[in-house]
């Protein structure tokens, strides 16, 4: 029994922060690399009527099943993270990634190249930004949890509400809130993956699977930012 901890102690020593939050920042990466070739390869599909757009024509409701499965998958993760192996949890994590190229392929339809690169860029820069406060800032924003689940629930009203409205100004509104929410909560997850390195317990395992839950969670804080500074760019061209 204490073998099992003197061997993880070992390897904790071994392991430091560092190693830690560049194998998070991986995971991350490589999930927004796969949804971005995924959207390529799908659009390129559907622009040159292959099997994709053929699927489409014939079954409409491919997307809505796919945005389900995408949401399935992200409850699975949430709270299933201990039933799992990491190995399983990857597996989950890259799938998503491949589901949400699919859905993401319409996106080069609807705006064009020069946004998406420009709203690619900007959203790294603030991810980037938000990352390296989260990770030196002295205020634990960890602590207002119960303030951000009530900015989400609040931005999916406002959502909501400006699809059925069509009221420009409150969709601009809705992207610029839902821009600044996802700022912080980069911020906040950042600093959630440095409390699971320095305050866990157990085995490397159960590390690791919360490395590769944090690396979920920052993909969708880049994924969100992304989609809202092109809903902001093309409201801005819509205006001119």
């Amino acid at each position: 029994m204490n073998n099992r901890y003197d061997v993880y102690d070992l390897d904790r020593d071994n392991y430091t922060f560092t190693d830690y939050i560049q194998r998070v920042f991986v995971y991350m990466s490589l999930g927004l690399f796969v949804t971005s070739a995924t959207s390529y390869l799908c659009y390129t599909n559907i622009a040159g009527r292959g099997f994709l757009y053929h699927l489409l024509v014939s079954f409409p409701y491919a997307f809505i099943i796919i945005v389900l499965a995408e949401m399935f998958i992200s409850i699975t993760i949430g709270h299933s993270l201990y039933r799992m192996s990491a190995a399983k949890l990857k597996m989950l994590f890259f799938l998503y990634a491949v589901l949400n190229g699919i859905s993401f392929s319409t996106i080069f339809i609807v705006y064009q190249i020069s946004d998406i690169f420009l709203a690619f860029i900007f959203a790294t820069g603030f991810f980037v930004s938000m990352a390296l406060i989260g990770k030196t800032t002295k205020l634990d924003l960890t602590k207002y949890r119960t303030i951000f689940i009530a900015g989400m629930i609040s931005l999916l009203v406002m959502s909501i509400l400006s699809i059925f409205l069509r009221y420009s100004k409150m969709d601009i509104l809705t992207s610029w809130i839902g821009l600044l929410l996802f700022m912080g909560l980069t911020i906040y997850d950042i600093q959630k993956v440095r409390n699971v390195y320095y305050h866990s317990v157990g085995d490397l395992e159960t590390t690791e699977k919360l490395g590769i839950l944090g690396a979920f969670e920052l993909y969708l804080d880049f994924i969100n930012m992304f989609i809202y500074i092109l809903r902001i760019q093309n409201s801005k061209r819509r205006r001119n």
